[in-house]
């Protein structure tokens, strides 16, 4: 019997869009993997890979340098005609691409986790393949973005109620929206050996964990927090994590030798450091958030991006699943506050994070497709 194609369109603008399309792959493979291809591409890159370089440079300049450029490209582009018109003016180079990805794929189902040009993208598979369906995995909370409203998607994939609720409200039908969760990496399911992670962190594994992740914002901002966390009498363990942020390293050079924190440059291994740690301390982004509650783990929000994460920032509060920091310095002088806070009230948190937690959301995803097909 001849396998299915299911081609999942993405973006790496951030993490979420990418990350949510990783883990859908990973669990179509998981569940049907002697009955489906699951085939990835970067929307950037189907134009032009000049084009996939430069924006994803401007979307980092922009997010780190001039949050406020960002906040207002958001809110410029939140529009049901910016949207078409942009799918308008690109289309015939769209088109052109999705000509040639579909021929050499041949897809029995369309995914996209990203969603500035589905519009244009829905209807030229609908002119082509009008019996398939074109399914969105939405990646932000609450604050929706209008691109990811107009395509005619036969459903959409939402996080959480709060979510479906906001779609609702803009019209689209109860019938499309699936509530099925935030598609996070399969390595959330897996149980952890909690000590021996913290033991080969040179960690003290009966102290507390703090999980620090250091943002692509204001490098004086991170330093401020990651001196608040770590520096001075305390009595936690502090894991440091760059990430891509790689100039922060020489500059918290004297944090790395105090007792009981680990510095990491880089990591392929997030998921069990945030199941071995008690608190994280993170940005608002969509991935990273959903990857927090799945570990059941409490958050410190130390960065908002405008627009795109604020809906993100408001499920936080809202559900009592963690803490935003103020903006400024009396944010981070709130740090110390924070924690205890959220240490005091553990059991408060974790019920919270319980009831929205859906760590096996990859799975349901994939089901979901494959009754599609």
């Amino acid at each position: 019997m001849k396998k299915k194609n299911i081609l999942i369109l993405y973006a790496k603008m951030g993490k979420g869009h990418f990350s949510a399309s990783m883990a859908t792959k990973e669990a179509l493979e998981l569940l049907y993997g002697d009955k489906v291809n699951v085939i990835m591409a970067d929307f950037f890159q189907l134009l032009s890979k000049g084009v996939s370089n430069t924006t994803q440079k401007m979307y980092d300049g922009s997010v780190k340098f001039i949050p406020s450029f960002y906040k207002a490209f958001f809110e410029l582009t939140d529009s049901v005609w910016t949207i078409k018109f942009l799918n308008a003016i690109s289309y015939i180079s769209l088109q052109s691409a999705m000509k040639k990805l579909l021929k050499e794929t041949e897809p029995d189902i369309l995914i996209s986790t990203f969603p500035i040009w589905d519009y244009g993208v829905a209807q030229f598979w609908k002119e082509q393949h009008p019996d398939s369906k074109f399914v969105n995995i939405i990646t932000d909370s609450i604050s929706i973005h209008k691109a990811w409203l107009i395509a005619d998607s036969d459903y959409r994939i939402v996080p959480n109620e709060d979510t479906a609720k906001v779609l609702m409200n803009e019209g689209v039908p109860s019938e499309k929206i699936k509530i099925l969760g935030f598609p996070v990496s399969l390595e959330f399911i897996k149980e952890i050996d909690k000590k021996a992670i913290l033991k080969n962190l040179e960690l003290n594994p009966n102290l507390y964990t703090v999980l620090l992740f250091a943002t692509m914002g204001d490098n004086k901002r991170n330093l401020k927090i990651f001196n608040k966390v770590i520096d001075g009498k305390r009595d936690y363990n502090v894991i440091g994590v760059m990430g891509r942020n790689k100039s922060l390293m020489p500059k918290i050079e004297h944090l790395k030798n105090q007792k009981n924190v680990a510095i990491l440059e880089w990591t392929n291994n997030v998921p069990d450091l945030m199941k071995a740690s008690d608190l994280i301390l993170t940005k608002a982004g969509g991935a990273t958030i959903m990857e927090c509650i799945a570990a059941k783990k409490p958050m410190i929000i130390t960065h908002v991006i405008p627009g795109q994460e604020e809906g993100n920032a408001i499920l936080i509060e809202k559900h009592n699943l963690g803490i935003v920091l103020k903006k400024g310095k009396k944010g981070i002088d709130e740090i110390p506050s924070h924690i205890s806070t959220i240490r005091k009230e553990s059991q408060k948190y974790s019920a919270a994070l319980k009831e929205q937690s859906n760590p096996r959301a990859a799975l349901k995803i994939a089901e979901f497709i494959n009754s599609l097909l």
